[in-house]
């Protein structure tokens, strides 16, 4: 019925509309038995991949009610409901009854997780295709492929980041819009402040998919509770019951007989943490230099396969549900009947739109607790231009406004964007000459040079910037771009009251370089004083900047303003900013500049 790629098959090219391969092909059905049976296929093959990583230990650890038994969510219905609808659109799109919202009927259906987090979560110290989301997309793909769905799973984890403000205010341009599925393991950078998650579920429901949210953290669980009352789906997970299921490897008689997977994973009851166990946490020996960044607080390669083929393996699971249930017996009191159908697509697709309602209605409690611009951060609608990666306004060619599409492999590795400027070959300043505008910005030293043994880069997370030199004249963006108005549907409004957030680059351990530039350093020019940084929105001056959380600032105007109003007249809702740095030999760095609506 369908040709299953292989993992070494999936280098997509996504200018292309992400077809797997010219040659990959699916063959749809309407009969719920047959996707069935292509499903349970998919199922044993999956139980062989599992078995050649832990032997014996598979069916015990990657059972299904194990699985289940360390989930929390009151929303596991409506996350069914997500695959029906998937499973449904791809036998009907193929077979030419369900058209393309983009036009195009003959683009694949998508699934796509998203991994956001921090520096362990993007997999520092591992190989690139060691890293879970790389293993989760390799567990799930073939039981989505064979029922017509691509799988797709990249991360979006940044070293040292939090999951806000910036994070989350930036989700469209960071993540994207088409996102079904997310992932919050930022737990090491925010701490027990649940504010930023607050924030972060609020931007990812506003994303047109309002995706499921998995919780990788045992906090927060308040947060997950008040989603799920507002429309969300959300999944709480602690992996460690799982992980202690495994033996302890000092205490096996023949350490040697244990499964790869296995061997030296535990050890007394801990993850690649305690000795022996430690000795063996990375497997990079491959490449002739030694990766950074392999340190205690990085997961090693054994739990990234673990995590990823757990979430691959709940992936599936749930998939063979969802299907089941499409199993109409002409006695249910659903109307229509469950069903490979267009009647039946439309009423899930109808109850979808109640729930996106119910969200786009609600307020989080934590927004009303709050005040200033914060609340209208949590439903407005904002705009970010970033210059952090990864990000798809960096792969889609948004920041730059070429549009450029980078070439998009397995694993969500990219290559041919726009990689900016080296920070070492910046132009010299000059009071004289014409508007540079924002220079992109990147420093050679933190690249992690490529393994060429496997030919990827080993870390694809860096904390790139616009620069904006001291000593040069006025320095202006128009913003949105016409690359971002088009991406991400931003609208002309005159009741638009604008409000603009400066996020600066993330200083590495609190140390800042020498010549940098602090946004609350901005200040109006007089006769007498004349400020390290001046900022412009709309010809009119900023007088004041002042923190929302973190390395983001929102400016302030007159009278302690921070409406900004509907953007230049005439335009497509854009602003125009400027800045000038007076202090010669500083620079301010601008990782990312938000608009929201606080209308």
């Amino acid at each position: 019925h369908s040709r299953i790629p292989e993992q070494d098959d999936l280098v997509m090219d996504e200018t292309k509309h992400g077809k797997v391969r010219d040659d990959w092909w699916y063959s749809p059905t309407k009969v719920v038995k047959e996707i069935i049976s292509n499903l349970n296929d998919a199922k044993e093959r999956l139980n062989l991949m599992l078995e050649k990583d832990y032997g014996e230990y598979a069916s015990v650890v990657f059972d299904r009610d194990a699985i289940f038994s360390v989930i929390q969510s009151e929303t596991i219905d409506k996350i069914k409901r997500r695959l029906q609808l998937k499973v449904i659109e791809a036998q009907l799109r193929y077979m030419g009854e369900l058209g393309n919202n983009e036009g195009d009927d003959m683009a694949n259906v998508t699934f796509r997780w998203y991994t956001g987090g921090h520096s362990a979560a993007a997999g520092h110290g591992n190989l690139f295709h060691q890293n879970s989301y790389v293993k989760l997309g390799e567990t799930a793909m073939d039981a989505f492929a064979s029922v017509g769905i691509d799988f797709i799973a990249e991360s979006r984890a940044m070293g040292g980041y939090r999951s806000g403000p910036e994070t989350a205010l930036c989700m469209d341009a960071i993540f994207g819009r088409d996102i079904d599925a997310i992932s919050w393991d930022y737990g090491m950078t925010d701490g027990r402040d649940p504010r930023n998650y607050w924030l972060w579920t609020a931007r990812a429901g506003m994303a047109p998919t309002m995706p499921v949210v998995f919780l990788m953290d045992k906090r927060r669980g308040e947060v997950n509770a008040e989603i799920q009352k507002t429309g969300m789906a959300a999944v709480q997970l602690d992996l460690m019951p799982l992980r202690t299921m495994f033996p302890n490897s000092e205490e096996v008689n023949n350490t040697d007989a244990l499964p790869p997977a296995v061997k030296w994973f535990m050890c007394k009851g801990h993850a690649e943490v305690e000795e022996p166990c430690k000795e063996h946490k990375f497997d990079t020996s491959i490449c002739s230099e030694k990766p950074k960044h392999q340190v205690s607080w990085h997961n090693g390669w054994k739990d990234h396969l673990f995590i990823g083929r757990i979430l691959g393996t709940f992936w599936v699971e749930l998939l063979i549900e969802a299907v089941s249930d499409l199993v109409g017996d002409g006695a249910s009191s659903i109307s229509p009947n469950p069903a490979v159908s267009i009647e039946y697509y439309k009423y899930l697709r109808s109850i979808e739109e109640k729930d996106r309602n119910l969200f786009l209605n609600s307020t989080p409690s934590v927004a009303v607790r709050e005040d200033g611009i914060y609340p209208a951060l949590f439903r407005g609608d904002i705009y970010c231009h970033t210059a952090l990666l990864p990000s798809r306004a960096r792969f889609q060619g948004l920041t730059d406004g070429s549009t450029e599409k980078a070439v998009h492999h397995f694993g969500g590795y990219y290559t041919g964007f726009n990689a900016g400027t080296p920070s070492t070959k910046l132009p010299q300043p000059d009071p004289d000459t014409s508007d540079t505008g924002l220079i992109l910005t990147h420093n050679p030293g933190d690249r992690q040079k490529a393994c060429p043994e496997i030919k990827t880069d080993l870390q694809i997370d860096y904390g790139d910037w616009f620069s904006i030199l001291g000593g040069d004249g006025w320095v202006s963006a128009i913003l949105p771009n016409t690359a971002e108005i088009d991406a991400y549907s931003w609208k002309v409004t005159t009741e638009r009251k604008g409000s603009v957030v400066l996020c600066t680059k993330m200083c590495s351990w609190g140390k800042c370089p020498k010549d940098f530039i602090f946004v609350e350093e901005v200040s109006t020019k007089n006769e007498t004083f004349s400020p390290n940084l001046e900022i412009r929105i709309d010809d009119q001056e900023v007088e004041r900047a002042f923190s929302i959380g973190e390395n983001c600032y929102a400016l302030e105007g007159k009278n302690r303003s921070t409406n900004w109003g509907p953007g230049i007249h005439g335009s497509q809702g854009q602003y125009k900013v400027e800045f000038k740095v007076n202090t010669p030999g500083f620079k301010l760095y601008l990782s990312s500049i938000i608009i929201s609506d606080s209308s």
